[in-house]
This record gives C-alpha cells, sequence and structure tokens, in this order.
C-alpha cells in the first residue's frame, strides 16, 4: 500500500474520530504522555486546527458525535460503526482499497469534549475535538488536536509534507466542509471550494 495516501487518507478521518475545523496548524513534539498512549511521548507529529461555527455547543458537539454522519463531509471516509465507547473506521484507500482500524473513545463530555485514541490503526493516533463558546455569543469555538506517528517514521514525514494532500491540508478541508454543513446546511462550491 502506498504509506502516503495512508496517513493522509487516516489523519483526514483522524480528525472525524474525534472531530474538525479550520484554523492554524502546528507540528511539535508531543508533551509528556504515557509511555503506554497510543502516540508515546516524543514519538508523534501534531495537528491542531481550530474554527468557530455559527452554532451552539451543543449542536456542534451533536453533529460531531453522530459519526456515521460524518461520511457525508469527509469524502475519504466511507463507513463508520459506533457503539458508543468504541467505532470501526473505514476509509478509501490506494486504488479501490479500503483501510479499516477501530477506535477507543477515552472522554465523551456532551457539549464540550471528545477525545479517543487508534493504537492498532495503520496510522496510530489519538485526538481530542474541544466545544467551547465564542466570545461575544458568535457560537463555539472547535478546536481539533491530533497526535500521530507516521509510518515509516522520518522517512514517513518526509513522505507526508511532499504528498499532494498532506494530512493538515485534510483535515483542513474537512473541517471547512464541517463548518460549512453546520452554518448553510449545505457544502460551499465557490472560488474558495472546499472540496478542491
Amino acid at each position: 500500500m502506498n504509506q502516503r495516501w495512508i496517513t493522509a487518507s487516516v489523519a483526514g478521518a483522524a480528525l472525524a474520530t474525534g472531530g474538525a475545523l479550520l484554523g492554524r496548524s502546528t507540528r511539535r513534539a508531543l508533551g509528556p504522555r504515557n509511555e503506554q498512549a497510543a502516540v508515546p511521548y516524543g514519538h508523534g507529529h501534531r495537528i491542531e486546527k481550530f474554527a468557530t461555527i455559527a452554532r451552539e455547543p451543543g449542536d456542534v458537539y451533536a453533529a460531531w458525535r453522530d459519526l456515521a454522519s460524518l461520511s457525508l463531509v469527509m469524502p475519504n471516509v466511507k463507513r463508520v460503526e459506533d457503539d458508543g465507547a468504541h467505532s470501526r473506521w473505514t476509509v478509501a484507500g490506494p486504488g479501490k482499497t479500503s483501510i479499516t482500524w477501530d477506535a477507543e473513545i477515552l472522554v465523551d463530555r456532551p457539549g464540550e469534549r471528545i477525545s479517543w485514541r487508534a493504537d492498532e490503526a495503520p496510522v496510530k493516533h489519538a485526538g481530542t475535538v474541544r466545544f467551547e463558546p465564542a466570545p461575544g455569543g458568535r457560537g463555539t469555538e472547535v478546536t481539533v488536536e491530533i497526535e500521530y506517528v507516521p509510518p515509516a517514521g522520518p522517512i514517513g514525514a518526509l513522505a507526508g509534507k511532499i504528498a499532494q494532500a498532506p494530512p493538515q491540508r485534510l483535515v483542513e478541508i474537512d473541517l471547512r466542509r464541517f463548518k460549512s454543513v453546520l452554518e448553510a446546511g449545505d457544502i460551499a462550491v465557490n472560488g474558495t471550494d472546499v472540496t478542491e
């Protein structure tokens, strides 16, 4: 399998496992963590995105938590099966293949936060999505943090940087789609088309 494709597909869907929206992106070493975590301390890369959505935190959380519907705004996601504490993700792989993995929801606070990890995924990852009231009653500030270990270590990280759709970009696009659906009821198609 093409490792670049897997990394991009999994990172895009990983944001869905716990969340998505647009803003800034940073890459840095992870902070102190349990060595048994999906992404051990100092071994991963980080994607952080944020956006403000003109809806109440409870509404944004509910839309995000409905994991099965995320395939409507995230084209790489083919299917999500969710039993509340665990979910099974199937995303598009290279060619006509599919990639499947299980994720575990670690924290689920309605209207506030969702955290997850996927220890056995092709790209190990973990993340958190926070839903906080935006200043001035402008809706909800959504912050998405995803930590992942690229396949093939530093070589995989380099491949991700030069990929046509690096993980950070896929997360950004999926977040824009999510925002568009929540605010306008559809995915915008215009000069700043989020579908690319």
